[in-house]
Order: structure tokens, then C-alpha cells, then sequence
């Protein structure tokens, strides 16, 4: 439905399926209120992406898997729309944009001499931008802090890797050549620390100031 299902590549009599598997992805968040209806949301988050690539050489009855990580960093900037549902339930959604940075290439192996698999992601560009959307609802507490619960979705504008899947043999050496979009769908939990005023100055001097 989101385009984040398997990618079947096939030539040859060589095909190889390269399907996405559960990752995670963590960090922190800073929202900064503009009324208390809207918010822009940003901060740095750590994700990894999994996939499983299945092989298959029918004519000589042969099949094989290797899985591969793919780790990216993410800078998100959203808006988020606020509904408040009762006194402390408020609803949201968001939408914005990313800087998604791919510090390497990954590559996986299968070395089960004489017949070799592998799959090889070449980064498109070590930097991509990607769409967010997201929908939740949270709890607010004046002294407990703020407990969220929802969904996410992004969308890179464009591929992210190349991909190679390749099956050796001796002298036999068949590359399929692919790319890999990137996309995902994400279930959140954040936990936003109480905002706590000071009674009277809001900043403390220091030794010298």
C-alpha cells in the first residue's frame, strides 16, 4: 500500500527477493509552540532499515538468504496541528520534510563455495530528502511530562541505494542490478519532558555573570 513491500528481480534463471524486515529507529525531539494550535517539531533521530534478500538458481535447484542493515541519521522538520480532545488528550498530525544523511555502502554475503550470493547497496547520494507524515494522540501532565502514541510514514524523493544481487559459480558470475526506495511505516511512542517555570528569574547568574 505504501510502496515498502518486496522487490523481485530476476534474469537468467537467477531472481533474488529483497524484502523489508522490522528496524527501529530512535532519538530525541524538540517541539517549539507557535499557538496552541501549532508546532514545528525537529531533532535527531538513528535509523536502521532491514532487509532479507532470498536467491534462487531453478535449473540447479539451488536457493540461499542473506539479510542486510542499512543505517541512516534523520533530521526531521514538521508542523503539527493540534485537536484537543478533553482536558488533557489533545490529538495531532504533522507533515514536513527530512535531511536523511547514508554515512556507507553495505554488502552482504553468502560464501557457500562453490555457489556465492551477495547483495550490495551502493548509496545513491550520502545525503536524500524525504516526506513525513504522521498521526497520533498524546496525554498531557502538568508534572509527569507528556506521553505520545502514534504512526509515521516517509517517503525519500527518490531511490536511496543501488542494489546488486549477484550468484557466483567458478567461472559464472550473473549481477541483477535494482534500487532501493526507502520507504517505511513506523509505530511511535515519545516521551516529552514537563515544561517547569521558575518562580522569578528564569535563568540562575552563574560565578562571573
Amino acid at each position: 500500500m505504501f510502496g515498502t513491500g518486496p522487490e523481485t528481480l530476476s534474469k537468467d534463471n537467477f531472481s533474488a527477493t529483497v524484502t523489508p524486515l522490522w528496524g527501529y529507529s530512535f532519538g530525541g525531539t524538540i517541539r517549539i509552540g507557535i499557538t496552541k494550535r501549532f508546532a514545528i517539531e525537529t531533532g535527531l533521530n538513528i535509523v536502521r532499515r532491514n532487509y532479507r534478500t532470498d536467491y534462487a538458481v531453478p535449473d540447479s535447484n539451488l536457493s540461499s538468504q542473506t539479510t542486510l542493515g542499512v543505517v541512516s541519521y534523520d533530521i526531521p522538520l514538521n508542523l503539527l496541528i493540534y485537536v484537543q480532545m478533553s482536558e488533557k488528550w489533545f490529538m495531532n498530525a504533522s507533515y514536513g520534510v527530512s535531511g536523511n544523511f547514508y554515512p556507507s555502502n553495505v554488502r552482504t554475503d553468502d560464501n557457500g563455495y562453490p555457489n556465492m550470493f551477495s547483495t550490495e547497496g551502493l548509496r545513491m547520494s550520502w545525503i536524500r530528502a524525504a516526506m513525513n507524515a504522521n498521526v497520533g494522540v498524546e496525554l498531557r501532565t502538568e508534572k509527569a511530562g507528556t506521553f505520545y502514541l502514534g504512526a509515521s510514514f516517509q517517503y525519500p524523493f527518490g531511490a536511496i541505494f543501488k542494489i546488486a544481487t549477484t550468484y557466483k559459480y567458478k567461472n559464472i558470475n550473473k549481477p541483477i542490478y535494482g534500487e532501493m526506495n526507502g520507504t517505511y511505516v513506523t509505530f511511535d511512542i515519545k516521551y516529552f519532558l514537563p515544561f517547569i517555570k521558575r518562580k522569578g528569574p528564569q535563568f540562575i547568574p552563574g560565578p562571573i555573570g
